[in-house]
């Protein structure tokens, strides 16, 4: 009997909403009967709103995972390579934040893909290569 009681006391609610809601002309109209009351139903969703799901989280990256593109990366011979490794194993942003912080690089939450794809090759293979050039070791074959 409760759930009965509920659902007309909701009733009378939204009825005296709507009364406490007309303009004064409104309201007079009523009283003298140039206004007739209206009501419309609508179907609930049990008690709580629903909310669009939310897209599916990427599964965090293994740590082999990690390690794999580092080795990629390692065998880069150019910046052009290590771009397209990083695109092409990195897709998501929260991909690229990952394996920036597996790199221990100072990233902020307001970096762009683009710049967080720039530090990650600067300092893998971008660093190697200017190694390399003081050294003398690189040679662009």
């Amino acid at each position: 009997m409760r759930a009965r009681q509920s659902v007309f006391g909701d009733l009378l609610d939204g009825v005296a909403r709507a009364v406490r809601n007309m303009s004064d002309a409104e309201f007079e109209k009523l009283v003298k009967g140039e206004l007739r009351p209206f009501i419309s139903f609508q179907e609930c969703g049990g008690g709580s709103r629903r909310r669009k799901p939310s897209p599916a989280m990427p599964e965090p990256m293994s740590e082999d995972e990690l390690r794999s593109i580092r080795t990629k990366l390692d065998a880069a011979r150019t910046r052009e390579e290590g771009h397209r490794i990083v695109q092409e194993a990195l897709p998501l942003k929260e991909r690229l934040f990952a394996f920036a912080r597996f790199l221990d690089l100072p990233i902020g939450g307001r970096d762009r893909t683009e710049r967080i794809r720039d530090k990650i090759v600067a300092s893998t293979v971008g660093r190697r290569l200017a190694s390399e050039a003081i050294r003398g070791g690189y040679s662009a074959e």
